[in-house]
């Protein structure tokens, strides 16, 4: 995400290679864990989407840098697709600390079966040098991402 090498982030002074062994981890991850979505968040899937959140953030940590809970989650959601990343817009939205717990995840399977009507029409993906809709469908946490994003972004921006 271009959100993750901009402004502050400590990833800007890094290398691709900064990211290796976090890579090797997660390559090394069952392939259950790229089928947890918003529609199935029950105990297992969020103590396996908790699993997840702590390999990265064990793997990511360089000498004297810490994670951050918007850095994991944008990593989760870019390579699973199975969380919203909870950035400032998306916990103004929703109300959040910017902390990935089971209440978080609770709240957030809440609002999608409280919204599945919706999140669950299907929607592809576009293809970027075409703009053609693609095989590929969003998964509902990226649409639920999406919705909390431009929500949070109106809420901040009327409290400026």
């Amino acid at each position: 995400s271009w959100g993750m090498l901009r402004g502050k982030s400590f990833l800007l002074q890094k290398s691709a290679k900064h990211f290796k062994r976090l890579i090797i981890e997660i390559s090394k991850l069952d392939k259950e864990y790229w089928a947890i979505d918003a529609d199935n968040y029950d105990d297992e899937a969020i103590r396996s989407l908790l699993k997840v959140k702590k390999v990265i953030t064990d793997n990511l940590r360089g000498n004297r840098e810490k994670a951050s809970a918007t850095l994991v989650t944008k990593i989760m959601l870019g390579v699973f697709g199975s969380v919203p990343a909870l950035d400032k817009n998306f916990c103004t939205a929703f109300r959040l600390t910017k902390n990935l717990t089971k209440k978080v995840l609770k709240k957030i399977a809440a609002y999608y079966q409280n919204h599945r009507n919706e999140f669950d029409m299907s929607i592809r993906t576009l293809d970027f040098a075409t703009g053609q809709e693609t095989s590929r469908h969003y998964t509902k946490a990226k649409l639920i991402d999406m919705v909390g994003f431009v929500e949070g972004d109106r809420i901040n921006r009327a409290n400026r």
